[in-house]
Formats: C-alpha cells, sequence, structure tokens
C-alpha cells in the first residue's frame, strides 16, 4: 500500500473471518468504514483484545454489509492541534485529462466536539487553502455557514494557519492522479502522519466547495467543462 501506509482489509461474509482475526490480532484499535456510506457516517473505532471480542465484532461488521477495516492513522502533532478526537484531513480536488493536471482546490477539514470524524454532514469545520502557499485563506466555515478564526473547541488558529509539508503533499497529488487516468475527477483525503502524507480514501464524486472560496474557480471549470464536451461529441 504505497499511498495508504497503513493496513486495511475487506469483510464482506463469514469466510472472512480467518483474514480478520488474524489482522485484529496485530491492531488491538481499528477503524470500520461500511463500504457504501457517505459523509463519514457510520465510520467507527473499535477496541478489541480478546478472542471472544473479536468474533462478537466481526459478526457485527458482517451484519452490516461489506466493509473496509484499516489500522489507525496516527496523525501528526501539528495537524492533531486543531481537534485531536478526528484525523484532520486535506481534501484535495483533482481533474486529470489527457495527461494534463488540473488542480481545483484544498480545504483542511477538522472534525468538532466528540467527533473522531471531520466530515462536514458531522458537523466539522472545512476552511480553503491557497494551492500556492498551503496557507488556510479564509474563516473555517460548517455546512450550516457558521465562520470561525478559531476552533471552537480547542482554540487553534484557522484562518493563517499553514500546511504542514505543503510542497510534498503537492508531490503526491501529482503522482497518484495518473494511477488511474481514466478517473478524471476525484476528490482525495489526505492524512499527515510521521511517516509523511498517507491517502485516507479517494472520493469519485467529490464535492467542490464553491461557497469556501472568496475568488471564483472560472478557469478550472472551463477545463472541466472542455473535457466533458469532447466526451460528448465523440460519443454522438
Amino acid at each position: 500500500m504505497p499511498y495508504f501506509k497503513r493496513e486495511l482489509i475487506i469483510v464482506e461474509n463469514e469466510r472472512d473471518l480467518p483474514v480478520f482475526l488474524d489482522f485484529a490480532s496485530r491492531h488491538s484499535r481499528f477503524v470500520i468504514k461500511p463500504n457504501d456510506g457517505r459523509q463519514g457516517k457510520d465510520v467507527r473505532l473499535a477496541t478489541v483484545h480478546s478472542e471472544e471480542e473479536r468474533k462478537k465484532i466481526f459478526l457485527e461488521i458482517c451484519g452490516g454489509g461489506k466493509s473496509i477495516i484499516e489500522e489507525v492513522i496516527e496523525q501528526d502533532p501539528q495537524m492533531a492541534a486543531f481537534h485531536p478526537q478526528s484525523v484532520n484531513t486535506i481534501r484535495y480536488v483533482t481533474f486529470y485529462h489527457k495527461g494534463q493536471l488540473t488542480k481545483i482546490c484544498a480545504v483542511l477539514r477538522m472534525g468538532r466536539g466528540g467527533n473522531t470524524v471531520d466530515n462536514a454532514c458531522a458537523g466539522g469545520i472545512y476552511a480553503p487553502i491557497d494551492l500556492d502557499a498551503g496557507v488556510v485563506c479564509d474563516y473555517g466555515t460548517t455546512h450550516m455557514l457558521e465562520k470561525y478564526l478559531y476552533h471552537p473547541d480547542t482554540g487553534a488558529q484557522i484562518l493563517g494557519a499553514h500546511i504542514p509539508k505543503w510542497d510534498e503533499l503537492n508531490r503526491l497529488v501529482e503522482e497518484v492522479a495518473k494511477v488511474v487516468p481514466g478517473q478524471k475527477q476525484v476528490g482525495w483525503d489526505f492524512a499527515l502522519t510521521e511517516k509523511g502524507w498517507v491517502m485516507v480514501e479517494a472520493n469519485d464524486h467529490p464535492m467542490i466547495q464553491f461557497f469556501f472560496h472568496r475568488h471564483g474557480l472560472r478557469r478550472e471549470c472551463d477545463v472541466i467543462y472542455q473535457a466533458y464536451r469532447e466526451t460528448l461529441i465523440h460519443r454522438e
């Protein structure tokens, strides 16, 4: 897993019990993500220590359908400072077409309250990042359009915050965008760890957070429009 940099398995049915028991014997804490989940819903942390606990939670997982089980991400203290209870990520939206990468936008996502996820629909806070400087360039905003200069739980300053190792993240984005070139638009979620930036997940229908930006995205949207227009013409 060169981009994930952690162990992941898939649990779909009872045949996956041996793989799960092996995984859980090495990772007493792990993340459970329903495969068809959206917006961070039903994502949860689990802690198991005994064989009995592992088998019990395995049956619970199977009852909920196909799930991804992941080793816990230990985030860098600089990113944890915004909200320690959640893994605070960077959502980076890109468009890749004919070998040309367009970086559309990036936002810092932070959890809030007791939530372990940073999704806006779970009460999280988003803040736009200047793609050139790697600096948060506006207030943090919730999906209810509440605005924050400082994180309401930790007091960490949002506007003007520098994202650590931004150049490293940009290089990673330029690399991963070419791995599946047929998927033109992707919303990449990255977390910073002591191993550097790691991919949390990739979203094939990402929302472009226009309302988090003071400036327009006309140039980026023109690139997307022209690419899809070419696709439609070729199909006729």
